[in-house]
């Protein structure tokens, strides 16, 4: 099996979906890729979908300038580092802390 072949079957909606489905904690990063990201739109409506039903906890990190709200709307009404603002031993410590609190 080439390469490229290997690379879609890893990253097709299916996989994300198992997962997300498999996963206790999310870490979600945003940018302006995110929007326009068929995948990354999957995976965000079907970590909120879990987080609904209360299932996961999750991690939002912004990594670029983009406004949150465009990604999902009122999405930037939850708490989020701001990578930007940041360093990544901030960052890495406060997400310890998050999966830390959820247990």
């Amino acid at each position: 099996m080439d390469r490229q072949k290997r690379h879609k079957r890893r990253f097709s909606p299916e996989s994300i979906l198992a997962g997300i489905e498999e996963s206790d904690f999310a870490i979600l990063f945003l940018s302006h890729a995110t929007l326009s990201s068929n995948y990354g739109q999957l995976e965000l409506k079907t970590i909120m979908s879990a987080l609904t039903n209360k299932k996961k906890g999750w991690y939002i990190v912004k990594i670029d300038d983009v406004d949150v709200n465009n990604i999902m709307p009122s999405l930037g009404d939850y708490k989020y580092y701001d990578l930007s603002n940041g360093n990544k031993t901030e960052l890495i410590k406060d997400i310890i802390n998050a999966i830390n609190a959820q247990n």
